[in-house]
């Protein structure tokens, strides 16, 4: 949740979930948390898989209770999986899990309802041997205000239930066949493994009613309820842990969210590209504040260049250890963001690194090398005498269709590559721990020197500039045609200076040493 999240809205709408006129019945079959009767409920054993559940009587018969818990989704890890996990072992196939915490931020209503664990704990306690341990539910934190987690495995042992077939995935859950891939032979999506995704319709003075809705649907922010089950699993020789399991997630409402969305998109629209201020071309306006939300701004697309492509954490340090740096339109997206969607990142490494760029991302990513076609070039060389690289090759990560170039340098500093391109409104890159333009005026302006003479325009060339040129972008042959009134103390395209933006991590970064990753921060 953003800064921009209105938060008492939101407490607002949470409240007539948990106390209005729609929390005095059943919700699509569930109780609600505040309304459950412990006393009247009984903890059954069962097999297949060996459990200790949450039960009440319905017609003279024993039934699982389901719980129905409204709240603000604060965290989330929620299908579908778009690359495949690092999976080593059965073990961690067994713990992969849905998972969602919700919180009523100090909603007094909610933090109520939640006193109601500790009634379920001691019923449970009751229930089992005397000589078995129970690790108790508990509320988390989030942001100091009270949280509930609530979660549900994607697998279950085959050998612990027998009698039970596996449940197919929804194409919403696993659209690209990666759980179905990894569940091996050991594992099946059993019943209780099948989570229901779906939003909450209640019309006036109707029933509530609900109809499916994709997990990709759910974001942090969102008012929703969680409909679970208490169930103690085993953990070990008489050790059990009792969870709420999930058993389905409804949306409630995000118009908060897309508010504070919208808000937070206009705030960075409205950021001046060319400001007046403490620096003359640095984003930021006038004043400190919009100063430290541009440079926030700026750090959130870098960060996203980075995350987008699944590069790990500790890249950029990587990047600073061996002098490497991020340029290609890529770049060109964090000035200009909405005029490219890049799917690859061009990677530039002086002289000599490019054995070491390609055993880092063998040994920390998914990404593997693949033969380019027919040897064509990157995107920043305009010919074949006289390009600046030496060598480049290209990697692929073949579940999400990422590309990865990584361009070797002829020279001892890879940057000297990147003043050798088609065009200055490329000539920018990504450090580190900053983002230079070479020729920010003219970038900002959309305009670009072609940096060959326009006789000498090859096919390669004439491909490039239309792509940019459906972008909205224009090219000159001389800086006169830009701008007639050259500054003084500026170079012959009236640029007066190259523009460079510090990105300072708020949480820092370390060394890259192969084994500790580099902290982002936000």
């Amino acid at each position: 949740m953003n800064r921009f999240y209105d938060e008492e809205a939101a407490k607002r709408i949470l409240n007539n979930s948990l106390t209005g006129e729609s929390s005095q019945g059943d919700q699509g079959g569930s109780i609600m948390l505040s309304r459950l009767q412990v006393q009247t409920c009984t903890v059954a054993n069962y097999e297949q898989p060996v459990a200790y559940r949450l039960n009440h009587t319905v017609n003279g018969e024993p039934e699982e209770v389901t719980i129905c818990i409204p709240g603000i989704l604060c965290s989330k890890t929620l299908p579908p999986f778009t690359r495949t996990p690092a999976v080593k072992s059965p073990k961690h196939v067994r713990h992969l899990r849905q998972f969602v915490r919700l919180t009523g931020l100090a909603l007094g209503s909610f933090d109520e309802s939640a006193l109601k664990l500790d009634e379920v704990n001691q019923l449970f306690e009751a229930s089992l041997p005397p000589t078995y341990h129970l690790q108790r539910l508990a509320t988390q934190q989030y942001e100091g205000d009270v949280a509930l987690d609530v979660h549900a495995r994607y697998f279950t042992d085959r050998a612990s239930v027998p009698t039970v077939k596996h449940v197919p995935f929804s194409p919403d859950v696993d659209p690209h066949h990666i759980l179905e891939a990894i569940r091996g032979p050991q594992f099946i999506h059993a019943p209780e493994n099948d989570v229901q995704y779906c939003r909450r319709i209640t019309g006036v003075h109707e029933t509530a009613r609900y109809e499916l809705l994709g997990p990709a649907n759910f974001k942090e922010g969102d008012i929703v309820e969680a409909h679970v089950a208490f169930v103690a699993y085993p953990q070990g020789d008489k050790e059990y842990k009792l969870v709420m399991s999930l058993r389905s997630l409804a949306l409630i409402t995000s118009s908060c969210r897309q508010e504070a969305d919208q808000l937070s998109l206009n705030v960075r629209e409205g950021i001046q590209h060319q400001p007046e201020g403490r620096k003359r071309v640095a984003i930021g306006g006038t004043s400190v504040s919009q100063y430290s939300m541009s440079k926030a701004e700026i750090r959130r697309r870098v960060k996203a260049i980075i995350q987008n492509h699944y590069l790990p954490a500790s890249f950029l340090g990587f990047m600073r250890a061996n002098g490497g740096v991020i340029s290609g339109s890529a770049v060109l997206s964090v000035f200009d963001p909405g005029a490219f969607v890049p799917n690859d990142v061009d990677v530039f490494v002086p002289k000599g690194r490019l054995s070491d760029t390609e055993a880092y991302l063998r040994a920390n990513t998914m990404y593997v090398k693949v033969e380019r076609r027919g040897g064509e070039p990157m995107e920043g060389q305009y010919s074949t005498e006289d390009t600046g690289v030496r060598e480049a090759v290209l990697y692929v990560d073949n579940t999400s269709g990422r590309k990865i170039n990584i361009i070797e340098s002829q020279y001892t500093v890879a940057t000297a590559t990147i003043f050798k391109f088609h065009t200055t409104f490329v000539m920018n890159y990504i450090t580190h721990n900053g983002i230079v333009s070479a020729y920010p005026k003219m970038t900002f302006d959309r305009v670009g020197l072609v940096n060959q003479p326009s006789c000498e325009y090859t096919t390669r060339v004439v491909r490039w500039l239309i792509k940019y040129a459906l972008r909205g972008y224009n090219f000159l042959d001389r800086g006169y045609d830009w701008k007639v009134n050259v500054p003084a103390g500026g170079n012959c395209n009236g640029e007066a200076e190259t523009w460079l933006f510090y990105i300072q991590w708020k949480s820092g970064y370390t060394e890259y040493n192969g084994k500790k990753p580099l902290i982002l921060g936000s």
